[in-house]
């Protein structure tokens, strides 16, 4: 063996017992060895694969359905679109206050 790591090897059992870095910085590395051995470690691919939401294209409110062509207010927009004439409004039923305003939305708890 070299006299370099013999040193180091001598000199392990002062500084666990005299140096709070160096005995935190070996347990975190026990334990980093053995997740990393054990297989326990980030990817390791044992979580089943995401699956995208189903959507009923019959629901025109559905998200992610395609609305109809046909219908002027419902008609998609395209890149290049003039917005002069897009007026945006609250939903018919969305709730108000005492003065006819949208009613602000309730604070996160």
């Amino acid at each position: 063996m070299s006299p370099l790591i013999r040193r180091l090897l001598a000199a392990a059992p002062r500084a666990w017992r005299e140096d709070a870095p160096f005995r935190y910085a070996a347990i975190g590395f026990v334990i980093a060895a053995i997740l990393w051995l054990g297989g326990l470690g980030l990817g390791g691919g044992s979580r089943p694969p995401a699956t995208a939401p189903v959507v009923n294209s019959s629901d025109p409110l559905a998200p992610g359905a395609a609305p109809s062509a046909s219908d002027p207010d419902t008609a998609p927009l395209t890149p290049g679109q003039s917005l002069d004439n897009v007026t945006v409004a609250p939903a018919p039923d969305a709730p108000t206050d005492r003065f006819g305003r949208p009613a602000a939305a309730p604070p996160p708890k």
